[in-house]
């Protein structure tokens, strides 16, 4: 991620929560010149205890993970979870856990269980 990305995904968990730049200062423990210079890319310092602050006081956190590397389900759970409105949130899980409530069994997966028979009947 870079810092326009980052900038951008600042600004937009800011707006959906319907927070102002100096509501968001004040419980970042910012200026509220240091948010409006972060959503439009114009910081060239900051520190992370202060990014960690800032995210948080919008709802998102700060997770490293090594360079190049794709995103997993769960980052993609973790995005629908929080985009989604709430009735496609509750069936987003529900499909998730499968119809049972267990795990959802995936057609690629050939492996057998311990003691799972081979043949027929």
């Amino acid at each position: 991620m870079n810092l326009a990305e980052l900038s951008r995904e600042f600004r937009q968990a800011r707006l959906a929560r319907n927070l102002t730049q100096s509501v968001v200062a004040r419980a970042a423990g910012v200026h509220a010149t240091t948010v409006s210079d972060l959503e439009r890319g114009a910081l060239t310092e900051l520190g992370v205890v202060k990014v960690i602050a800032l995210l948080e006081s919008v709802g998102l956190e700060l997770l490293a993970r090594p360079h190049g590397h794709a995103r997993t389900l769960d980052d993609i759970a973790r995005e629908q979870e929080t985009t989604l409105p709430v009735p496609e949130r509750k069936r987003a899980r529900a499909a998730a856990r499968g119809a049972t409530g267990g795990p959802v069994a995936i057609a690629a997966d050939r492996r057998r269980a311990p003691g799972e028979g081979r043949g027929r009947g």
